[in-house]
């Protein structure tokens, strides 16, 4: 009877709605700093639910104001921003081609642009510049444009919005901070994964954006919130019980995505006739780390620094809350403290760790002890 049930856990596309879990504070307080004109910086580890969480608040919240979603990752260069921008601009803003195309128009004249109804439904845009280093600008400006044709406040989130602060000399941090001073009907949501970085837009003195936007932080989910999720998702083919719910915490802590993943396929055992206990989670793990293997090992490999390689393995196999204890560097050979230190930092800032040197993909730790034959137990 279970053979076509959906399956209620989702671990390979944004959620929302039904699917998404908790972070009711965090709603909250950007629910509350959007309507009030706040301009804010999500930032957070990558598989931690940020997208589902932006694109929740702006489920939400659409009713009250225009709201618009882009996503500039593998945007790597000024035009393409300004492209991406545009195009999730008029799909957000516009029904009607032709409407779109007029106030483009209006607006934008450094392009060209040349628009096409795609088979879903949405506008595709491609310009053709004519002077391409005032597009982005006008672009921008566009955006208050619309709200004052509409009469309605656009919120607007920026995901992946590191790409901004890989331009010589700031140019497009301080484009952007030109132009939002000058709106009064448009409210920016930045986000992105890495954190180094987001913390020295608004933290560095001589930044475009110092101080300049409220900053916040995403962390896992707790227990509490995962386990009434969890055991809703088991209720119409088994119990769950709270034994197996903390062996999944205890692998996964509270990260959004892997919580999900490692429920999605534990559900799927369930619908073939096994209990969802802690042998069957502990089954499930050891399952995904041999389907990840290859994305870990060549994880692993882009990692080229020797030092940081065996710190990661040591704290995978060795499990400390202090890295740099003397103890820890001296039982697995890792050199001077200072140069551990170095590794460590580097490690954080190219987001394999957190700063309390804990692995932020708690299955990239589990395959570490996978793969030197310890036991997943």
């Amino acid at each position: 009877m279970f053979d076509t049930m959906e399956n209620p856990f989702e671990y390979q596309r944004i959620v929302v709605g039904k699917t998404f879990v908790d972070r009711e504070e965090e709603i909250k307080i950007l629910t509350k700093g959007l309507l009030s004109r706040e301009n804010m910086l999500l930032y957070s580890p990558r598989r931690l639910g940020k997208s589902s969480l932006l694109q929740e608040v702006l489920l939400r919240i659409e009713d009250q104001c225009i709201v618009i979603y882009v996503d500039l990752w593998e945007c790597l260069t000024e035009a393409e921003i300004a492209e991406k921008l545009a195009t999730s601009i008029i799909n957000a803003a516009f029904t009607k081609m032709e409407k779109a195309a007029t106030t483009l128009k209006e607006v934008i004249t450094s392009t060209r642009p040349l628009m096409t109804l795609e088979s879903d439904g949405s506008i595709g845009l491609k310009l053709e510049y004519i002077e391409k280093d005032k597009t982005l600008k006008e672009t921008l400006y566009l955006i208050e444009k619309i709200a004052e044709k509409r009469k309605k406040k656009i919120i607007i989130v920026i995901d992946e919005c590191q790409v901004i602060t890989e331009f010589e000399d700031h140019r497009i941090e301080k484009l952007f901070r030109t132009v939002i001073q000058q709106q009064r009907l448009v409210t920016y949501v930045f986000s992105g994964s890495k954190q180094h970085v987001l913390k020295a837009m608004v933290n560095q003195k001589t930044r475009p954006f110092y101080r300049q936007l409220r900053p916040m932080t995403l962390g896992p989910i707790s227990l509490a919130a995962f386990t009434p999720f969890i055991k809703k998702g088991f209720s119409k083919i088994a119990r769950i019980d709270v034994k197996t719910i903390k062996e999944i915490y205890r692998f996964i802590g509270g990260n959004p995505q892997r919580t999900q993943q490692v429920c999605h396929f534990l559900f799927v055992r369930t619908q073939e006739g096994k209990k969802p206990n802690p042998e069957q989670v502990r089954k499930v793990v050891t399952d995904l780390c041999l389907t990840l293997d290859k994305e870990f090992e060549d994880e692993l490999d882009s990692i080229k620094n020797k030092r940081q390689r065996r710190i990661l393995k040591a704290l995978a196999l060795d499990s400390t809350e202090k890295p740099l204890s003397a103890d820890f560097i001296k039982r697995h050979s890792l050199g001077p403290s200072s140069s551990v230190q170095t590794a460590l930092k580097m490690l954080i800032e190219k987001g394999v760790l957190d700063e309390h040197y804990h692995f932020i993909d708690p299955l990239f730790e589990t395959w570490f002890m996978f793969k030197h034959n310890k036991i997943i137990q």
